[in-house]
């Protein structure tokens, strides 16, 4: 499957746009539902990447989302309201349970910056077997849950979605 550019400032363009004229909850869904978009095509076809870790994780498709969403909610040091919502939300989605809120914070403090870098580079393989429009709708639901905090839009949290789209 062709991999074609993704327009990263249009995104941030549409999610500032969103931000404004969205009701709470019409943004907080927007959100899960393309962050979920990201976790099904990982799961529905990421089939040649996947399959070596179904044996050892039972989920790798919400294992990985799951990793890159704490990531993003963290990403300025502290976990808002809102960012918390949307992890929920789509933990729920997704089928699994989602962790408390010490939980979660335990969770990040056990993640790395190599796991994150090993993170981005299976998302970059992932890329290349899965529908190009859904994972544009990924990256947009990254760029959405970076904006929720404070609505601006952190220099990691941006480096963090150039890295999965190296």
């Amino acid at each position: 499957m062709s991999v074609r550019a993704i327009d990263v400032e249009m995104l941030i363009s549409n999610a500032y746009y969103c931000k404004k004229n969205f009701s709470y909850d019409q943004y907080i869904n927007q959100t899960v539902d393309m962050l979920y978009q990201g976790f099904f095509n990982f799961d529905f076809d990421g089939g040649p990447v996947l399959d070596k870790y179904r044996d050892k994780y039972k989920d790798p498709a919400f294992r990985i989302v799951h990793h890159l969403v704490v990531f993003f909610v963290y990403d300025n040091g502290s976990l808002y309201q809102r960012e918390y919502d949307v992890y929920c939300k789509l933990c729920e989605k997704c089928g699994h349970r989602y962790l408390s809120l010490d939980e979660l914070l335990k969770f990040r403090k056990e993640l790395t910056q190599a796991d994150l870098r090993g993170l981005t580079s299976f998302i970059r393989l992932l890329r290349e077997h899965i529908n190009e429009s859904f994972f544009q709708n990924f990256i947009y639901g990254l760029v959405m849950l970076a904006l929720l905090d404070n609505g601006e839009l952190s220099e990691s949290a941006y480096c963090g979605i150039r890295s999965v789209l190296k």
